[in-house]
């Protein structure tokens, strides 16, 4: 894995989180030996949300446990609540994925929504608060019209102006329900490429009645995987969940070419290549040696390239915002947009959407406001480091 990826940081699992993984995953005398282990060190009442998100399954994959642990009955009920909330989420997802099929919009479900179904085949084990609706991203403007005519609002004065430079961005409705409309699979990677082929390659799945698309074996791994790799207030660990799932579900038929081909036309080799050699280093087998070595073989990717990357596994937000920085540059310079004055426009209009700004005018002020204070973040957090460094080589010093 990168160097920079820390436990600690919320990305990759910690030695606790792990044992909760093995726990929730891993068959026979393993699972509970990670129980016993698991349930001895820590405190149920001081669980990390990503940590609280896996009880379900856990409870799934130990039905030996004894109902007289207290804590045997919180899994319980913790299953029970994500049984009946997801029948309730899906038969929503249902509903409106028929409303857009009406309208002639192709739809293409993500995440929980197709993982629960087609992975898990347990809709008590994957805690959602949301769905994932894909579209065609030429479709997006007028489904967020639909959706607006339909009682769903956005935090977004103008959401349609978010397109050309984002993925995805949420809505909700009078009933509390969420719907997080993509357009794009990826945020991260690269611009170059479009999403057809996650289009013509993905498969059809029901939901409650409704016909809809989720992405083949290896695009879902892809995706999964991917969205594992960063940081996050919320420790992402059930990717680790997902990611065994789908393989343990598929097996042998796995298309790992195809992954890699995906992974490198995408520009999306490193967290690719990290979180497959996480997975095989928690349960050995779980990812062919044909598979690690193709991803191995990635080239020699761009300085940017790996700065982005490693800045998506740390908190840092002074370096994220240089990171959203570069992706906005490419997003920029691979705009369909013919000519430079469109293309400022399409940006300026994004900008003002995203942040909330009044008057267009107002938008390189807050440009220069913003990136001082990142210049000034990242600078600030070079001379922690130089002053850390510095204390490191003083105790070397006296140690020697």
């Amino acid at each position: 894995m990168a160097e920079s990826a820390d436990p600690k940081g919320q990305c990759w699992p910690d030695e606790q989180q792990e044992l909760l993984l093995r726990a929730a995953l891993l068959r026979g005398e393993g699972a509970l030996s990670a129980w016993d282990k698991w349930r001895s060190r820590v405190n149920p009442d001081s669980l990390d949300a990503g940590s609280a998100r896996l009880l379900p399954l856990l409870y799934r994959n130990l039905p030996e446990l004894r109902d007289n642990d207290p804590l045997v009955t919180r899994l319980k009920e913790s299953y029970r609540t994500t049984w009946s909330l997801n029948q309730s989420l899906f038969r929503q997802m249902a509903s409106l994925l028929g409303s857009l099929h009406e309208a002639g919009i192709e739809t293409l479900v993500l995440k929980g929504g197709a993982l629960a179904p087609r992975y898990y085949r347990d809709y008590g084990v994957r805690p959602m608060v949301d769905f994932d609706i894909l579209v065609r991203e030429e479709r997006a403007r007028t489904v967020m019209d639909s959706l607006a005519g339909s009682g769903w609002t956005s935090k977004y004065k103008s959401p349609a102006a978010l397109i050309p430079y984002e993925h995805s961005t949420e809505f909700h409705d009078g009933a509390g329900r969420k719907l997080d409309l993509h357009w794009r699979v990826f945020w991260e990677g690269s611009r170059e490429v479009t999403d057809e082929e996650f289009w013509s390659g993905a498969v059809a799945v029901e939901i409650h009645g409704v016909r809809t698309l989720i992405l083949n074996p290896a695009d879902q791994l892809l995706h999964v995987c991917v969205h594992g790799a960063k940081w996050d207030v919320c420790p992402p660990l059930r990717w680790v969940a997902d990611a065994l799932t789908i393989l343990r579900s598929i097996g042998t038929e796995m298309d790992w070419n195809r992954l890699h081909r995906q992974a490198q036309t995408r520009r999306l080799l490193l967290p690719l290549s990290d979180t497959l050699a996480y997975l095989e280093k928690f349960e050995n087998g779980s990812v062919p040696a044909k598979a690690l070595e193709l991803v191995k073989r990635r080239g020699v990717e761009g300085r940017m390239e790996r700065f982005t990357y490693e800045v998506r596994l740390g908190p840092s937000r002074p370096l994220r915002a240089a990171a959203v920085l570069w992706q906005w540059s490419n997003t920029f310079r691979f705009s369909r947009r013919p000519g430079l004055r469109p293309k400022m426009i399409e940006f300026l209009s994004y900008l003002k959407c995203l942040w909330g700004i009044k008057h267009t005018w107002q938008v390189p002020l807050h440009i220069i406001h913003k990136s001082a204070r990142a210049l000034g973040g990242i600078a600030a957090l070079g001379i922690r480091r130089l002053a850390h460094n510095r204390a490191a080589n003083s105790r070397a010093g006296l140690s020697d």
